[in-house]
């Protein structure tokens, strides 16, 4: 797998989902295509149809990769021993919470932290975009231009086969810059929440990086016992004191950082001069709700 390695699934894994593939003809674009099968939103629906069918299939492919991942045998057996630590951990707290608590943490699941969260992003970002009333630079896969330029200038190395252009991205290459520059640089796979996971993730990968660090601080010390530094600097002080929370202190931290998130761009829909900005940020709430914990 060269230098996907690292967050690849291994060969055993991909045997199975091999043998599991039910698409009789790879060829057959009209197949490819139909989303019945896929566990998304009406709103990530439509607005796949929006897509040209490129954008459509890059998508449609990594929404079914991840899928797959979540059904398999290996996908199961993540999330049973998921449900039985948070089990341990409160068992007073609703079962409703289960799916998100406590992550199995070793370094062989790491691959599996990052296709699930990064699959669960990919499926709000959508495809190529590059209309400048919408945007301030060219994205792909949420990948912005100059990410793409910034990444190749620090990474020569893993870099020199990458595209010039975001928009001719692949998506392993998008999953390689997603993991070097936002997944492994934010210590994602150190939290051990499956829901923080996600929402930390999303936060990172969507937004500056100090804004997401600040509000899991300001949630922290608003909300539990726990005091950490608000500096908007997300390391180790920060994440133990999330790793730290119960299963009851997990749904009211995520969900404070959720609250945060849609108060910064209630406020960014006021000062913003763009006149697009409301018209292209209106699934924004939505795709924020998507992250909390019911």
């Amino acid at each position: 797998m060269g230098m996907y390695s690292d967050f690849a699934l291994d060969s055993l894994e991909q045997d199975e989902f091999k043998r599991k593939k039910k698409r009789k003809n790879p060829f057959d674009i009209d197949s490819e295509l139909n989303i019945d099968d896929l566990d998304i939103s009406e709103r990530q629906r439509n607005a796949l149809k929006k897509l040209d069918m490129a954008n459509q299939l890059t998508i449609i492919r990594a929404l079914r990769e991840g899928q797959e991942l979540k059904n398999s045998n290996y996908g199961t057996q993540y999330a049973k021993n998921d449900r039985s630590s948070v089990e341990d951990e409160d068992n007073q707290h609703s079962t409703k919470s289960d799916h998100y608590s406590l992550a199995v943490h070793s370094k062989d699941n790491t691959h599996e932290i990052f296709n699930r969260v990064f699959h669960k992003t990919l499926g709000e970002e959508g495809g190529y975009e590059d209309c400048r009333n919408k945007i301030d630079a060219p994205t792909n896969m949420g990948i912005r231009q100059d990410t793409l330029d910034r990444f190749k200038k620090a990474h020569p190395k893993e870099s020199s086969n990458l595209s010039i252009k975001v928009r001719d991205l692949s998506l392993e290459q998008a999953k390689l810059i997603a993991k070097t520059d936002f997944f492994d640089k934010y210590r994602i796979n150190e939290l051990k929440h499956k829901a923080l996971q996600e929402t930390m993730f999303d936060a990172f990968f969507n937004h500056s990086p100090i804004a997401p660090a600040l509000w899991a601080q300001k949630s922290i010390n608003q909300h539990t016992s726990l005091h950490v530094t608000e500096d908007g600097v997300f390391g180790s002080e920060t994440i133990n004191a999330l790793n730290s929370l119960s299963a009851k202190e997990l749904v009211i931290v995520n969900n404070s950082i959720i609250d945060m998130r849609q108060a910064d761009y209630e406020q960014e829909k006021k000062t913003n001069k763009n006149p697009h900005y409301k018209e292209y940020t209106v699934g924004l709430p939505s795709r924020f709700d998507r992250f909390r914990i019911d």
